[in-house]
């Protein structure tokens, strides 16, 4: 089955399902497919919500004794995962387009930081958030750096 034809099917079940919002489909006990009837900015509200979606501990041992900013790096890395819903950049690919949230600290904001738009980076080189944060389009990184601002200033600041 082509992707078009599982998104359709997928589509379908959810359509006529009783509740159902989300279709995995598994061949040969590997899984080819995965389709959720709520959007992904729907699903990933909190850091909670990322660790459900990606079935992971909230805090694993290892991360006991981390400071602020690396507690709130690693929160940061798995919302990302769970927002890009299995997408990895491609650091061989220069045209494939790796969006970040982009912020600015202003006096004028009692919490010290803003979101203040979004990039992407194509050839550059340099990392202003870290590989781990990017997102596979410029509505994620988006939604990441207003929805989650605060982890992003534990880390930042």
């Amino acid at each position: 089955m082509e992707e078009k034809d599982l998104k359709e099917f997928s589509d379908k079940i959810i359509a006529q399902g009783d509740g159902i919002t989300k279709v995995e489909i598994f061949i040969n006990g590997e899984k080819k497919w995965e389709h959720h009837a709520i959007p992904v900015t729907e699903r990933i509200k909190t850091y909670e919500d990322a660790c459900r979606e990606l079935d992971i501990p909230l805090m694993p041992e290892r991360c006991k004794g981390m400071t602020e900013d690396e507690a709130a790096y690693y929160s940061l890395k798995v919302i990302a995962k769970a927002l890009n819903e299995g997408w990895e950049p491609d650091w061989t690919n220069q045209k494939q387009r790796k969006w970040y949230p982009w912020f600015e600290v202003t006096g004028t904001n009692p919490a010290g930081l803003s979101y203040s738009g979004t990039l992407y980076a194509v050839s550059n080189t340099y990392a202003n958030i870290g590989s781990y944060l990017c997102f596979k389009t410029e509505a994620l990184a988006k939604y990441a750096g207003t929805q989650f601002i605060q982890l992003y200033e534990k880390y930042l600041l």
